[in-house]
């Protein structure tokens, strides 16, 4: 008994201009699922999956190309087909993979960064190198990643390259860490922060008690000295008082 597989119910992504990469693994994926993919890398005799494969390419492409797509013989042909629009001739691919080699060997993660961003884009640019016939397993990218971080994350970073087994952990795995890093690192600055803001109260209120101190001993002064003043005055020499009489 044979067996048709529904293909036209597939939702598949649609190539657009600047997708290539996404697009390749998103299909990768839905066709493996479909039992596809291998029409499409190796290529079949099968002529029921080759038409499948193809029906599924032919899903996933703007109209403006599936007229020149469905003349091709295969699936196959049709794959390397949108791969040479896109990609390039096999010189420019090289030069184009090259080009992301080096991007990938100077990547970094930045102060202001956050992790996420940073998991974004390093996975990203791994799915570009991939669409380039450079693979990089997950082992490698988190070992990419534990090596790119700032020194606020060494630590973590250290830690989980000697301790634990980077074949176990994925890039999702590493951004979880560093992420709790930086959670304990807002807590602890909401608390000096708060240390801070008690201590400047402390300040100003012994200052205001200060201020206030004074300025009572300064008119208890004042007043003192007015009274010394009054007494003096009403003791009069009785010698000069005689004498003004006279």
């Amino acid at each position: 008994m044979r067996t048709v597989r529904e293909v036209s119910g597939t939702s598949w992504p649609m190539l657009t201009r600047t997708n290539y990469g996404e697009w390749t693994v998103t299909m990768k994926v839905e066709l493996r699922a479909q039992r596809l993919w291998n029409a499409i890398d190796k290529g079949t005799d099968n002529e029921e999956d080759d038409m499948s494969a193809m029906e599924a390419v032919l899903a996933a492409v703007p109209t403006e190309y599936r007229e020149s797509l469905g003349a091709k013989k295969t699936a196959k042909e049709a794959w390397e087909a949108i791969a040479t629009m896109r990609v390039g001739s096999n010189r420019a691919m090289k030069a184009t993979a090259q080009l992301l080699k080096h991007e990938y060997a100077n990547l970094k993660l930045k102060d202001g960064e956050s992790v996420e961003e940073f998991s974004l884009c390093l996975s990203s640019l791994i799915s570009k190198l991939g669409s380039y016939d450079v693979t990089i397993n997950e082992e490698e990218a988190v070992s990419k990643y534990l090596h790119s971080v700032p020194p606020k994350y060494i630590q973590i970073a250290l830690s989980t390259e000697t301790m634990l087994d980077l074949s176990t952990l994925t890039i999702e795995d590493v951004t979880g860490r560093l992420r709790a890093v930086d959670e304990r690192m807002e807590q602890a600055t909401i608390t000096t922060d708060r240390g801070k803001l008690l201590l400047i109260e402390e300040w100003a209120a012994q200052m205001k008690e200060k201020k206030y101190g004074e300025a009572s001993s300064s008119r208890g002064g004042d007043g003192k000295r007015r009274g010394k003043a009054s007494s003096e005055k009403k003791k009069i020499d009785p010698t000069s008082a005689g004498s003004a009489g006279r």
